[in-house]
């Protein structure tokens, strides 16, 4: 028995029909006194970098806070470098069982890199640290009614440069320049109360 194209070509946009009416629905609804409180991560690793990126945020009425870090660790040319960048961060999340949190995060000045020489056994510091907002977008599915499945990703655009040390003789300078994007998958958790 042959099933006609006409028939199948009907079921599918329907299921989808069906779904997006029911996402809809689940991001409208109200989030009422909603507390959550969110951890979630994301790695990327390459040859000669790897790349770690962690976010902490608590909303309450929708509305969130949060902090999230970046660990690069890059091997390139002798040098070992390091930067750190930090992140403040704001949010809403629209929904309740099924929700969408979407957010921005500006880079604090508590941001740091620093590149190392092992030939050498010297360290450099990086006086300017620069990037542009870190936008965010996560998806989170209620499950026993208080634990949060998150998934979503984040990007952002970072420039390090002006590394240089103190010496008994004055500032010696290295140049080197970082102007580089970054973006990663996450996955978490999360507790709503």
């Amino acid at each position: 028995m042959k099933i006609r194209p006409s028939k199948l070509g009907w079921i599918l946009p329907l299921l989808g029909i069906q779904f997006f009416v029911f996402s809809l629905a689940e991001l409208q609804a109200q989030t009422g006194n909603t507390i959550r409180l969110r951890y979630f991560a994301g790695d990327r690793i390459k040859t000669n970098q790897n790349l770690h990126w962690t976010n902490y945020q608590v909303s309450w009425h929708g509305f969130g806070i949060g902090s999230s870090h970046v660990n690069i660790d890059e091997t390139e040319g002798g040098y070992n470098d390091r930067i750190h960048l930090k992140y403040d961060d704001f949010s809403y999340t629209f929904g309740q069982r099924l929700n969408l949190t979407l957010g921005f995060g500006n880079l604090s000045t508590a941001s740091e890199a620093s590149s190392y020489q092992s030939a050498t056994g010297y360290s450099w510091k990086a006086e300017t640290i620069s990037g542009t907002p870190s936008y965010f977008a996560v998806v989170g599915i209620e499950v026993f009614g208080f634990i949060d499945l998150i998934i979503g990703t984040r990007a952002s655009q970072y420039k390090v440069r002006d590394f240089e040390r103190s010496t008994a003789s004055g500032t010696e300078r290295i140049t080197k320049f970082y102007d580089r994007s970054v973006g990663v998958i996450m996955t978490g958790l999360g507790i709503a109360f």
